[in-house]
């Protein structure tokens, strides 16, 4: 799933593997104060400005970083 999103834009965050019952929305990414746990998160780099700063993000493609996937 993390090729396709690498060939793909237009999206402000995404996490493959969760429930969309689960999903997080963007209001409760911008105050969540542990990001590095989210493993797989990848996020636009326009709106990385309105999130807490996290050095866990990575470049990802272009115009987006992401916290690497660790696997299962």
């Amino acid at each position: 799933m993390y090729c396709l999103l690498k060939d793909i834009s237009g999206y402000r965050f995404a996490m493959v593997g969760i429930e969309s019952g689960f999903f997080r929305t963007f209001d409760e990414l911008k105050i969540e104060t542990d990001l590095h746990i989210f493993h797989g998160l990848v996020v636009a780099e326009g709106i990385l400005v309105d999130i807490e700063p996290c050095k866990s993000f990575e470049p990802f493609a272009p115009g987006y970083k992401w916290i690497p996937y660790q696997g299962e």
